[in-house]
């Protein structure tokens, strides 16, 4: 179910063919749309690739469209704050890039969300960030 359109999309972008890529995962996307998989890990999946797709390609605000759905989605479909964290991340690491402003308000946000992240994702969030010291200490890490 979409496996033929997905395998297609890593090829082409392997081969740096990003518009075609592009097509792939969204006819795949599709088709788990059709069976009602829109609310799954592979479909968000699929939807971080398009957006960083769309990100090698220079398409920044369809990148900053899809990455944004994905953060919106994810914690409806897992309430693994790995997952989350992730979607999250990929959002703020777009922003790294494109608008440092949004980079730093939706960091900032997050800082503020890190109760619910795992300390590893706190660590990487610190780094993000550019903050010398991790919010929490964890002796296990």
């Amino acid at each position: 179910m979409g496996l033929n359109e997905f395998e297609q999309s890593v090829k082409l972008l392997h081969e740096k063919k990003y518009e075609g890529a592009e097509g792939y995962l969204k006819d795949a996307m599709k088709i788990l749309k059709s069976a009602g998989q829109e609310k799954s890990l592979g479909y968000l999946y699929l939807l971080k690739r398009l957006g960083y797709v769309c990100f090698l390609n220079g398409k920044y605000a369809e990148s900053e469209k899809y990455f944004k759905i994905n953060a919106d989605m994810i914690a409806n479909v897992t309430k693994n704050p790995v997952n989350i964290f992730s979607a999250q991340r990929n959002l703020l690491l777009l922003y790294t890039y494109t608008n440092l402003d949004s980079a730093m308000e939706w960091g900032n946000r997050l800082m503020k969300d890190t109760d619910e992240m795992l300390p590893v994702s706190n660590k990487e969030l610190c780094f993000l960030m550019g903050v010398r010291n991790s919010l929490h200490f964890n002796p296990l890490l």
